[in-house]
């Protein structure tokens, strides 16, 4: 456990390589851009997760849809 503790934060550098273009502020989802059109059309998202993915939901909650898929 130690050790996972002491990998974080290489391994967020690593799930975040080639998503975050930091110079334009844009965040790059592959295979979730050919859905914009449906997810702009929804009025509510619901997200299930568990575990890490859980709290990546609770810290996007309060997000608007239009300032994710501008």
């Amino acid at each position: 456990m130690q050790k996972e503790i002491f990998e974080q934060p290489e391994s967020v550098v690593n799930t975040m390589r080639g998503r975050v273009d930091f110079d334009n502020n844009k965040i790059v989802l592959g295979g979730l851009m050919e859905h914009i059109p449906s997810i702009r059309r929804a009025r509510r998202i619901v997200m299930i997760a568990c575990g890490t993915s859980y709290h990546s939901c609770i810290a996007v909650r309060h997000w608007r849809l239009e300032t994710l898929f501008l």
